[in-house]
């Protein structure tokens, strides 16, 4: 990882909303391997964090930086993908299909949705995802 990008990776998980906010603004001139780097090392901090993954600064700085980031949309959906349901946030459903609407990965989106509304490891993301899909 270059030193642009430990930086920005550092800045991104700060617990302040303003360094993120304003670290976010220069996501889009990260070049392609800095970014994959950098949402490689926030993937990883949620993975190695231990039970269901709440609202956490990593997972704010993962969905921040995708929308920054629309190109790591791909992979975004194949991590959420391969989390165990029961760590799934029920906050997500809406928020992975915010994410990726209007995008090539609009319909991989819905199908993750879908997936999550017959969990049986997470009722409450189960219901989340049922509700989101009904308002549709």
């Amino acid at each position: 990882m270059s030193p642009r990008a430990t930086e920005f990776l550092q800045n991104v998980l700060n617990p302040s909303e303003a360094i993120r906010a304003t670290t976010m603004k220069v996501a889009s001139s990260l070049s392609e391997s800095d970014a994959t780097a950098i949402f490689d090392a926030i993937c990883q901090r949620l993975s190695q964090t231990e039970g269901a993954l709440v609202d956490s600064i990593p997972l704010k700085a993962q969905q921040e930086f995708c929308a920054a980031r629309k190109d790591l949309l791909g992979q975004f959906i194949a991590f959420w993908s391969n989390i165990t349901e029961d760590r799934v946030p029920f906050s997500m459903p809406p928020k992975v299909a915010l994410l990726c609407k209007g995008t090539p990965f609009a319909d991989s989106a819905t199908a993750l949705v879908s997936k999550w509304s017959v969990s049986t490891a997470n009722t409450r993301l189960a219901k989340a995802a049922t509700d989101h899909l009904a308002k549709k």
